[in-house]
């Protein structure tokens, strides 16, 4: 849909055009390196405006003047979260309310939150970034022997202590996508969990809340196979 998405107001698509404006008249090797020394496992290797797509570049300008907007089933996916985490070199998140709808906020470098009058209308994290390369939660057999933490440590442990049983799911600069609920990191062979907020299609679509024990099931057939 691109730039004739519905809710795409005439401001924003002047703030695009202006965006794509000055990349192309940015000189050539003017590019920023990266805020990080390390582009390996955790360096975000910063993507310019000009190269994102036009269904992510949709979304920049209201993200940039107001830090959330609204989005729709299926409107955004998660290679375009990968775009977005790129682009603004930190984390973005999708939340989601008590009826179903979506919400696409910007964090910071190290984080994202839900603002306050959100948090209290009941809204929640399904989908959030981590600006790195490697997949989410993913550790070399080095980093495991160096007893390295994870990137996903402070997520799980915040899960363990919640009650609540949905799907979540954490993507990088890339696309790739780990999903984990209140017992740990879940098992996704075919790429997408059922109820998950991704669909097989790789979309953003709101959680259904599956039942603990079907959680617990996946949980130790994973186990059954890590073993």
């Amino acid at each position: 849909m691109g730039l004739e998405r519905a809710g795409v107001s005439a401001a924003r698509r002047l703030g695009i055009f202006r965006k794509i404006d000055e990349y192309l008249r940015e000189p050539l090797g003017s590019e920023p390196v990266a805020a990080s020394a390390d582009l390996g496992r955790s360096g975000y290797n910063w993507k310019p405006y000009g190269r994102l797509s036009l269904q992510s570049q949709s979304f920049v300008w209201d993200l940039e003047e107001n830090g959330v907007t609204d989005l729709a089933s299926g409107e955004l996916g998660v290679t375009h979260l990968g775009e977005l985490t790129s682009y603004f070199g930190g984390e973005v998140g999708v939340i989601q309310g008590p009826e179903g709808d979506l919400k696409l906020l910007k964090g910071g470098a190290e984080r994202v939150w839900i603002p306050q009058e959100l948090v209290d209308k009941g809204y929640r994290f399904i989908v959030h970034t981590h600006p790195v390369n490697h997949v989410p939660g993913e550790l070399t057999q080095a980093e495991r022997a160096a007893m390295v933490p994870s990137d996903m440590e402070s997520d799980l442990e915040f899960r363990a202590a919640s009650t609540e049983t949905h799907v979540e799911a954490v993507v990088n600069k890339f696309g790739d996508v780990t999903y984990f609920d209140r017992l740990g990191i879940l098992p996704a062979p075919a790429g997408w969990v059922p109820g998950g907020p991704v669909d097989h299609a790789g979309l953003v679509v709101p959680v259904s809340e599956p039942r603990a024990t079907l959680s617990e099931a996946a949980h130790v057939r994973y186990a059954r196979e890590e073993g």
